[in-house]
């Protein structure tokens, strides 16, 4: 069956207890619009930016530490064609850079989900948009 080997340990890579504690998960989905499977299933597109980078587990503090380049982010295809791409990974980066770490990257998905409430959206539409509406100026 080729690559039935593969395939299964995906499945454990990516199941619950494989990547985060119960208690990161938990954490995750307080303070984001997501639940525990959309938090994994972007764990699987991060991960799947850099597979080298990324560890299997990210449990402890490995999701505030492993950084993908803005670079590596910019390819994205919600981010790819957007020619505000640097500036959006800016303002969610904690660097300031447009590095995200896994916690980054997860804020910015949860603020653009179609859950997150309009204020946030706005602030964060602010924060992008704003010091590029000074500069024009």
């Amino acid at each position: 069956m080729g690559n039935t080997r593969s395939a299964l340990g995906d499945l454990h890579l990516f199941s619950k207890g494989g990547v985060f504690t119960s208690e990161q998960l938990d954490e995750y989905q307080d303070c984001t619009f997501f639940t525990k499977k959309d938090i994994l299933r972007l764990y699987k597109r991060f991960h799947a930016l850099n597979p080298e980078k990324v560890p299997g587990n990210m449990q402890g503090n490995q999701a505030s530490l492993v950084k993908m380049t803005f670079e590596e982010v910019g390819r994205m295809p919600e981010l790819k064609e957007n020619p505000f791409r640097r500036r959006i990974c800016e303002v969610f980066s904690e660097d300031g850079c447009g590095n995200l770490t896994f916690d980054d990257f997860l804020d910015m998905f949860s603020v653009f989900s179609e859950m997150a409430p309009l204020q946030l959206k706005l602030k964060y539409a602010f924060r992008i948009y704003g010091d590029l509406v000074k500069n024009f100026h």
